[in-house]
């Protein structure tokens, strides 16, 4: 189910302009390895506030 709701926001985005910020650093674990974050924008916003999506996964 988690699956089909990420491939429903992941083609919604793809279907828009969308401006990309990867792998911005967050923090730093204590094995030194970097946990990073994926940000994609819509280019064109016509509100000033958006609702956000957040999708949590596991190193798997």
């Amino acid at each position: 189910m988690r699956y089909l709701l990420l491939l429903s926001v992941l083609l919604a985005f793809s279907s828009c302009s969308t401006k990309k910020f990867k792998n911005i650093t967050y923090v730093t674990s204590v094995q030194n390895k970097p946990m990073e974050l994926n940000v994609f924008v819509p280019r064109k916003v016509k509100a000033e506030k958006l609702p956000v999506l957040v999708y949590v996964h596991g190193e798997n």
